[in-house]
């Protein structure tokens, strides 16, 4: 097996940090300061929950690279106002970019898988149009994979991520069990692959396709 050439772990970017804080703060706190946001967390727990089963598909920038990010969730539906849940999501596709194998760069492809705990609080909701926080907290393992010298496929620098991932959506329903919209926020990672502390550490613009998989089951199977 090859050795593999790797660099010091977690750097840490305060000010990088502190940017995504910002918007964090500029967005949400004037929400969390209303004793009515609390209230109608509390108000909505007194609901039976129902369901909440999800495909998404996020298109984000992967810092300045585009990227897909596709998951499934699945949780508790207090009253459409609260959720509350576990979910898992991937890149859609691979990073193609370059390591160093033997001191020599060698073409690979990055690929990340997490799974989270997630809390999402609707605070504006008058159909079509919605407005969530929404906030995930969680860890995963990123790795590359490359074509070594002889053609056999190889894996490098797998590493377990720490990632956190706030940000503030708007969605318009678009068909019965469809919405789409977008939304800001910023995701911190922690990682031993430099690579991964470089590119998903960064202020975020999302892209949202919401396949609403729970009411397809409650029009459907559970009628």
């Amino acid at each position: 097996m090859e050795n593999i050439k790797k660099k010091s772990l977690l750097k840490f970017k305060p000010l990088h940090y502190c940017k995504g804080f910002f918007v964090f703060l500029l967005f949400f706190l004037p929400l969390f300061t209303h004793a009515q946001f609390f209230d109608s967390i509390e108000t909505s727990l007194t609901y039976k929950p129902t369901l909440d089963l999800k495909f998404e598909s996020r298109n984000s920038f992967f810092a300045n690279e585009w990227a897909i990010i596709r998951g499934i969730r699945i949780g508790a539906n207090y009253n459409e106002t609260f959720k509350v849940g576990l979910g898992y999501s991937w890149l859609g596709k691979e990073i193609k970019h370059t390591i160093s194998v033997n001191g020599k760069n060698t073409p690979a492809d990055y690929f990340f898988h997490y799974g989270t705990g997630y809390a999402e609080y609707t605070f504006y909701n008058v159909r079509p149009f919605s407005m969530t926080i929404f906030a995930s907290v969680g860890g995963g393992r990123s790795w590359d994979r490359y074509i070594d010298d002889t053609g056999q496929r190889q894996t490098a620098n797998s590493s377990f991520v720490f990632v956190y991932e706030p940000y503030m959506t708007g969605m318009v329903d678009v068909l019965k069990y469809f919405k789409v919209g977008g939304g800001m926020g910023f995701r911190i990672a922690l990682s031993g692959n430099e690579f991964s502390n470089k590119r998903l550490s960064t202020l975020i613009y999302v892209f949202k396709l919401q396949v609403e998989i729970s009411k397809i089951l409650d029009d459907t199977v559970r009628k």
